[in-house]
């Protein structure tokens, strides 16, 4: 979709008779908050509805977050109802650190590294916006590509400011901040796991502000290798990755309908990343 131009969007009547048709779900309401252009109280309703549902608890912590609001009860909640998603410890880490609270927040730190990457449940929210948007009868690929354009990426500035809370935190706190904040960039990475382009970007800025903060001789704990080999092999994969951007770029629009259907659904099931590379290698060699 080209930047800066305004798509149509389903209406508020379409959304809510959407909600209706689906039993006022918690998936429902999520979409119909993504697409809204007006200030609709569809998640507020889902928190009421549905507060045990790990997907509204991610949204009401991206939305607090934004608000400057508590988050007590949501990361709570993240973590109750889903403890195998890092992202309740990733909010629970930030609060501590803002709060004063160390050894708390290394210690949240801590228990999301051992449970890897975070995530806003992509491809749930994915194929509820897509839904909604069939249901206001949009045509399949364009629902598709709604359902792409509409995902939310709320655990990608916590991971920011934990980065941030590691370069200017107490120097005791900056080894065993490091160690996890590592571990979680290399699990963003992961060829096996979804990849998201954003992802892949931040957890890039993120081992930039690592080695920044390092010095050049200094071993990067889990990582076999110092902080300038972390330097070097950070810009070998930005540059990879700019690449693959610029190329993808410019075949993209040689997709067929059917083609741009596989790309859609691969950026739902494996992430922007894994998709922009199928893109490359299906049309790549072609041109």
């Amino acid at each position: 979709m080209a930047e800066g131009k305004k798509y149509p969007l389903p209406t508020r009547a379409q959304l809510e008779a959407y909600i209706e048709q689906e039993g006022r779900t918690a998936g429902s309401l999520i979409a119909g908050f993504m697409l809204s252009t007006e200030t609709v109280p569809w998640l507020e309703e889902a928190a009421e509805r549905h507060p045990d549902d790990p997907r509204v608890s991610a949204m009401m912590l991206m939305v607090a977050r934004g608000l400057k609001q508590p988050t007590d009860e949501w990361v709570r909640r993240m973590q109750e109802n889903d403890p195998k998603n890092s992202l309740g410890w990733c909010n629970a880490a930030l609060d501590a650190f803002k709060a004063g609270d160390v050894e708390s927040g290394l210690d949240a730190l801590e228990g999301a590294a051992s449970r890897g990457r975070p995530h806003m449940y992509p491809q749930e929210i994915s194929s509820e916006v897509t839904k909604a948007c069939k249901s206001a009868g949009f045509d399949s690929l364009y629902a598709e590509t709604l359902g792409m354009a509409h995902l939310p990426i709320g655990q990608i500035s916590v991971l920011m400011e934990l980065a941030q809370h590691m370069k200017t935190g107490p120097a005791e706190a900056k080894g065993p901040a490091i160690e996890s904040l590592l571990a979680l960039t290399q699990s963003l990475k992961k060829p096996t796991e979804r990849a998201g382009l954003v992802e892949k970007l931040i957890s890039s800025s993120i081992e930039r502000t690592i080695v920044n903060s390092s010095e050049w001789y200094e071993e990067m704990p889990g990582l076999d290798m110092t902080a300038a080999e972390l330097q070097e092999r950070n810009s070998t994969e930005r540059a990879a990755t700019s690449a693959l951007i610029k190329e993808h770029r410019r075949l993209l629009p040689t997709l067929s309908d059917t083609e741009m259907k596989q790309y859609l659904r691969r950026i739902a099931v494996e992430g922007e990343f894994n998709a922009m590379q199928w893109v490359v290698q299906t049309k790549g060699g072609n041109q």
